[in-house]
């Protein structure tokens, strides 16, 4: 990914900075960012603060973008099992299995948040255990509060978000 700061494109102003455009989100990398590495509670904090969430990850497209990050232990997502053991749930209410996406591997009573690894798979980890983390908000509307996977545009916003939703985060059309 070019940096936000070096980004020709007016789309790269939809994002705050240090965040990265994608197929219409914003997603922040923690470890990119001179972040401190965070519980996963923590980590799920500093996304809301920031009007996000741990990301979801919705399709195996979008997991292909996880694969971008530089090579770490894991990464903390917005996958957890804390409302009912082994059933994994999504920060946005969406269950695990309904994603297609590999199944959650070393599940255990006391491992309730879900890490991605570098070979995209999921692992049950505890959650007070320290790392890195994905943030993720739309571009399209800043919801304070109330972080949402839909993006939606505004008569006015309609040019910059139809032209944004086309583009990776290079600029080419998808």
């Amino acid at each position: 990914f070019l940096s936000l700061s070096f980004c020709p494109d007016k789309k790269c102003l939809l994002c705050p900075s240090n965040w990265r455009f994608f197929w219409g989100n914003c997603y922040f990398f923690s470890m990119e960012n001179n972040s401190n590495f965070l519980s996963w509670n923590a980590s799920a904090q500093f996304c809301a603060e920031h009007d996000a969430e741990l990301v979801v990850i919705g399709d195996r497209a979008e997991m292909a973008t996880m694969h971008i990050f530089p090579t770490v232990e894991f990464l903390w997502v917005g996958l957890t099992d804390r409302s009912s053991e082994g059933s994994w749930i999504w920060m946005d209410g969406t269950p695990h299995e309904h994603t297609t996406l590999k199944e959650v591997e070393w599940n255990a009573e006391d491992r309730d948040c879900a890490d991605l690894r570098g070979n995209a798979d999921f692992f049950a980890m505890s959650c007070e255990d320290q790392g890195p983390f994905i943030c993720e908000k739309p571009v399209f509307p800043w919801t304070p509060g109330k972080p949402s996977r839909m993006h939606h545009c505004g008569e006015r916003e309609q040019r910059n978000c139809e032209g944004a939703q086309g583009r990776d985060s290079w600029g080419s059309h998808r």
